[in-house]
């Protein structure tokens, strides 16, 4: 169910959407999407996981259905005050944070603020600070694209291939407006405040994290680097999806969905595995 609620910012409240399924008395799994994506992404997770999880998934400012900043500019920091903000004006208490991409970053940002068992990740490769981009991310050149404010349709089209493994005509279209919609100054914006370095370096936020961890990749992932990701989270567990690209969890949904599943439902402690799946 779509809903929406005013979340204050010290600069401005933002009208805010959010889905929400599940029962309410049972483990809450907050998901964050990527950049210039939306709430709407995580559907084939919510119809998989709502008979075992009380799952919300929002959008970030100046994505889906949540008003753009007007006064305040685009950077983790403020996506980490976003979060709080919005996790206690909903009064949760939140089991499981899951993030895609950008959102697994605002995730880690975020997690030692709040009292979360359980960390997903993927498309996320954590960052120093600063960061080793050229070690985190393939060479690409389509990934600039992401923080370009406007894009033509071949761009899109391109970048949509890269982020792709499984590729449709419906799928580009979901992807392009989901895009289009998001907040033009967004992109540009987040990236000049990215630069500034104005961030929690991710590694020590993971040292300090007490629950476990779970990074997803897909096998196809054009955009980020598997050898940073196996090299530099030894100490959790790596599960390596089949037919998946950046999306992992829109291209192969049953074996994310599986992937997430098993690790949700295990009371090990993190272990020093990286592993297929082979559902």
């Amino acid at each position: 169910m779509q809903n929406y609620i005013a979340i204050d910012l010290p600069k401005e409240s933002l009208k805010t959407a959010y889905l929400e399924v599940g029962d309410k008395s049972l483990p809450t799994i907050l998901f964050i999407h990527g950049n210039s994506s939306s709430k709407e992404t995580f559907k084939k997770q919510a119809s998989s996981l709502k008979n075992s999880y009380h799952l919300i998934a929002v959008d970030l400012p100046g994505h889906g259905g949540t008003e753009a900043l007007k006064n305040s500019k685009y950077s983790l920091s403020l996506f980490k005050e976003f979060l709080l903000s919005f996790i206690r004006a909903l009064d949760l208490e939140v089991h499981t944070l899951m993030g895609h991409s950008l959102g697994g970053h605002i995730c880690l940002q975020t997690m030692n603020s709040i009292s979360a068992q359980r960390l997903i990740l993927w498309g996320t490769p954590p960052m120093t600070n600063p960061p080793v981009m050229e070690k985190m991310f393939a060479p690409n050149p389509s990934s600039a694209l992401l923080f370009k404010n406007e894009l033509n349709e071949e761009e899109l089209q391109k970048l949509y291939e890269s982020c792709f493994s499984q590729r449709s005509s419906q799928g580009f279209l979901e992807y392009s407006e989901a895009f289009r919609k998001t907040d033009h100054e967004f992109r540009e914006g987040f990236f000049q405040e990215f630069t500034k370095l104005l961030y929690q370096d991710e590694f020590l936020e993971l040292d300090k994290f007490p629950g476990q961890v779970l990074f997803i990749h897909g096998k196809e992932e054009k955009l980020i680097n598997k050898g940073y990701l196996v090299e530099n989270c030894i100490d959790f567990q790596v599960e390596l999806v089949e037919g998946a690209g950046h999306f992992t969890h829109l291209d192969a949904p049953d074996l994310f969905n599986m992937a997430c599943l098993k690790f949700l439902s295990t009371n090990s402690k993190n272990i020093n595995l990286t592993m297929e799946t082979s559902y």
